[in-house]
């Protein structure tokens, strides 16, 4: 069997590219745990891009990652950064490592590679579930922090302290912390939402529709995110076939 290493890279927000955990300090030192190894490596890089409450089908590069997994003569060994890499949420986790498990996959994780763990080993299995649980109270940790402090700038008089501005609103005014609907995109959006909750479209093809009515591009995550909010429900249909309606 031709052994080799998957090498899974990915940011969770701009910020992280400075903070000694950018793409490419992170291809470096995949690159040289291979090279360690003495193994062939294949690289799958998600770029900027938050697993924070993303389910893992939404993940396109995690999912050929696990495909690789799955063939018979597959990966079967693993590098991430850290833990949180892979995600951070316990359904996201789990459902990565049961396949890890049923596969035998080894998981390096930073610079160590003489001792990557070993899913059969009992005591290496805990620690991974111990790692999953703690990189998920970090992430629930920074979330509280920012919504506090969120909270506490709209007292002090500020309206909008985010790095994206919401789809349906835009700046008052330049340079502004206002933010005021625009009223076309919020109607599209209202339309879209429609169209996935009564499952006559999938989530791919109503952000496709969005972008087509709008000219403004709104993720899968981010619809999903905005309606299970708005519904609180949970739509199955995450297909990404081309949507007929951007013709209408």
């Amino acid at each position: 069997m031709n052994e080799k290493i998957g090498l899974l890279y990915r940011v969770s927000s701009k910020p992280q590219e400075t903070d000694g955990g950018s793409l490419d300090i992170q291809r470096e030192m995949g690159r040289r745990i291979s090279k360690n190894l003495d193994v062939p490596y294949i690289e799958f890089d998600e770029g900027v891009q938050s697993s924070y409450n993303v389910e893992v089908n939404l993940r396109p590069k995690l999912v050929e990652l696990l495909d690789e997994i799955q063939k018979k003569d597959g990966i079967r060994k693993v590098w991430v950064f850290n833990t949180d890499r892979l995600g951070r949420t316990s359904q996201s986790w789990y459902s990565i490592l049961k396949i890890f498990l049923d596969f035998g996959v080894q998981i390096y994780i930073g610079e160590d590679y003489k001792k990557p763990y070993d899913l059969t080993n009992s005591v290496d299995k805990l620690v991974i579930g111990v790692l999953s649980l703690i990189s998920q109270y970090d992430n629930e940790l920074r979330r509280l922090r920012s919504v506090i402090g969120k909270r506490n700038s709209l007292k002090s008089g500020n309206t909008y302290l985010g790095s994206t501005i919401p789809f349906g609103y835009q700046l008052a005014e330049e340079a502004s912390s206002f933010l005021k609907p625009v009223e076309e995109e919020l109607e599209a959006l209202q339309i879209a939402e429609n169209m996935v909750v009564n499952e006559e479209i999938s989530l791919q093809a109503a952000c496709d529709w969005l972008e087509y009515k709008t000219d403004r591009r709104m993720s899968a995550p981010g619809l999903k995110k905005h309606i299970d909010k708005k519904y609180g429900l949970r739509s199955e249909r995450l297909g990404t076939e081309p949507s007929s309606l951007l013709a209408r």
